[in-house]
Parts: structure tokens; C-alpha cells; sequence
């Protein structure tokens, strides 16, 4: 699986907000969405793999 060739077994998923089915699909399959950062807002969805503890 791609996550396990990811640098530290991690991975990040970026989608674009428009894409209403997409981020749902991830968000079904167990990705998770970290807190933004302050600061200008985007279109981007950025997902943290399922596996990444929450937080870190």
C-alpha cells in the first residue's frame, strides 16, 4: 500500500472541496480532517491517514 513506501509510514491526502463525493469517499474510508491552520482559507481538503494517531 502507498502508506507504507510514505516517510515514517505517514500520509497526507489533498482534494479539492468542489469534489463533494470525494471527500466524503475519504472521510467513509476512515481519513480524517486535522484542525487548519490559521491564516488564508482555501479550496483544499487536506486528510491525515487513518492509521496517523490524531494530534501528532
Amino acid at each position: 500500500m502507498l502508506r507504507s513506501q510514505a516517510p515514517g509510514g505517514r500520509a497526507w491526502l489533498l482534494t479539492w472541496d468542489q469534489a463533494h463525493d470525494t471527500p466524503a469517499f475519504y472521510r467513509r474510508a476512515g481519513w480524517w480532517e486535522p484542525a487548519p491552520l490559521p491564516g488564508e482559507a482555501t479550496d483544499v481538503v487536506v486528510f491525515a491517514d487513518p492509521d496517523r494517531v490524531r494530534g501528532s
